[in-house]
């Protein structure tokens, strides 16, 4: 899916709001000196994948691309843990 995300902007003539469902955004990045690209792709129920590119013409760079949890962490405090004293 992520890789379909990139094909349709790489063919796109401007960076759209919306691609197959996922929000697209952009960034300006000071080190680099140019607008980046980034999105979230889901990949399960509980995973998702960030990217983050730039496009350059007709060529592109992909600055990252990782996998996060989506699931809410909840703390487990049903162990009785001693505190120390």
């Amino acid at each position: 899916m992520a890789e379909q995300i990139l094909i349709d902007l790489l063919t796109a003539d401007e960076t759209p709001d919306n691609v197959r469902g996922v929000d697209i955004n952009t960034r300006f990045d000071e080190d680099l000196g140019v607008d980046t690209i980034y999105f979230f792709c889901d990949i399960s129920e509980v995973k998702a994948l960030f990217v983050n590119l730039v496009i350059r013409n007709d060529s592109f760079d992909i600055l990252s691309w990782r996998m996060y949890d989506t699931d809410d962490w909840v703390f487990d405090d049903s162990i009785n843990v001693w505190p120390g004293e």
